[in-house]
């Protein structure tokens, strides 16, 4: 009779959740069987960049045994609480559909994904639960998983209402009456949580233990392979500041405004080309205005400055392994995971966030009232980054 083996999954839905992994496995070396499974709704969204994802295919096969595309697309629109026929657990059951993964020869022991409720499919499909591990994503999900309640009664009643909610939804789960399995992970792997204290709590109830991936030799071997195979061309021999942006938008007082790129300008040195790069997945009319008005400001004070066009292959890799290739050593950023990110792994590169404004002046139309409790926030995670306003 043919042994079953042990295998691990790794289920990345974005670039980062991708150097994270292999981070991971840089901690701890497994001599289990991993596959890589990238959802399509990733290469859609381009939360990872289809072009450069082949070219780097070489790379991510000497960490991972095999590596699998799944049609799966998580359709989530406010979606309300409901124990019955959520939207959720409907596009749960359309994915468990046209979802094909062939898993029988082997057991998988270890899952490391982030959400997306791919969790929840992958038990229906495998027939048991493997062990989970939340895997870091984004900088969000860190901000709403640390639980900071004010005092011991209200912390019980959270966790009791919590623990009836999520034993109901495992009752209906078995009984194929809702599809959403809250998942119980065993810990947070990432990089954002180094400085941040407290219990980190994802589907409710459940606190993580702490696992930290230092992912410079990740990046370092990344950059590396980038340069060698040639897969980005730009100009080795110009000196550049990195704009790193997303949602950033003008504010609706000038002077603020005004203030904040005088502030811009007095940290661009006039040697160097300052290189303005958005996000790889969101655009917005209002933040590239901000875009514009800055270089026009820039401009008038003669500091060289470009923009990276949407094709082209530096706006669609991550700021983290960009600083590392073409050598930055100072880094300006609105809010995002990148300049947390870059801040602690790159001692040597200077980052800048001006930190107030990219709360109060948003594109993505985010609610304001968790202000506060933000800056708090990302002044713990940020500890190596200069807030400039």
């Amino acid at each position: 009779m043919e042994q079953i083996q042990k295998c691990n999954i790794h289920y990345c839905r974005t670039f980062t959740s991708l150097l994270v992994s292999i981070g991971f496995l840089f901690k701890f070396p497994e001599k289990k069987i991993n596959f890589l499974i990238i959802p399509s709704q990733t290469f859609k969204s381009n939360h990872i960049n289809k072009k450069i994802f082949v070219s780097l295919k070489p790379f991510l096969k000497r960490y991972f045994d095999e590596i699998i595309i799944i049609n799966y697309e998580r359709i989530l629109k406010n979606d309300k609480f409901s124990l019955l026929n959520s939207i959720r657990s409907q596009s749960i059951k359309k994915n468990l559909k046209k979802t094909k993964i062939n898993l029988n020869k082997f057991y998988v022991e270890n899952v490391f994904s982030g959400g997306d409720d791919f969790e929840s499919v992958l038990i229906k499909k495998l027939g048991y639960i493997p062990n989970f591990y939340f895997t870091e994503h984004g900088d969000g999900n860190l901000a709403s998983a640390i639980l900071d309640h004010s005092n011991f009664l209200s912390l019980q009643k959270y966790l009791l209402k919590s623990f009836v909610i999520s034993s109901l939804q495992k009752f209906l789960f078995l009984l194929n009456l809702n599809f959403f399995y809250p998942i119980k992970y065993q810990a947070y792997i990432g990089v954002l949580q180094k400085n941040v204290l407290g219990k980190i709590f994802i589907n409710d109830i459940f606190a993580l233990d702490r696992i930290y991936v230092d992912l410079r030799k990740v990046i370092e071997g990344l950059s590396k392979f980038i340069e060698q195979k040639k897969i980005i061309k730009y100009n080795s021999n110009k000196k550049y500041i990195l704009f790193n942006y997303s949602t950033i938008s003008l504010s609706k007082n000038k002077e603020i405004n005004y203030k904040l790129f005088k502030k811009i300008k007095s940290i661009i040195k006039k040697d160097h080309v300052i290189i303005f790069k958005g996000h790889p997945s969101y655009r917005s009319h209002k933040t590239e205005k901000f875009i514009r008005s800055l270089r026009i400001f820039l401009k008038q004070n003669k500091i060289k400055s470009l923009v990276v066009k949407k094709n082209n292959l530096i706006h669609n890799i991550p700021s983290q392994i960009l600083v590392e290739l073409m050598s930055i050593k100072i880094l300006i950023s609105d809010i995002s995971t990148a300049i947390v990110h870059i801040s602690n792994i790159f001692q040597k590169v200077v980052c800048y966030l001006p930190l107030n404004f990219s709360i109060n002046n948003r594109s993505d139309g985010k609610p304001l009232k968790t202000n506060k409790y933000l800056k708090e926030y990302y002044k713990k995670i940020g500890k190596n980054i200069s807030f400039i306003d």
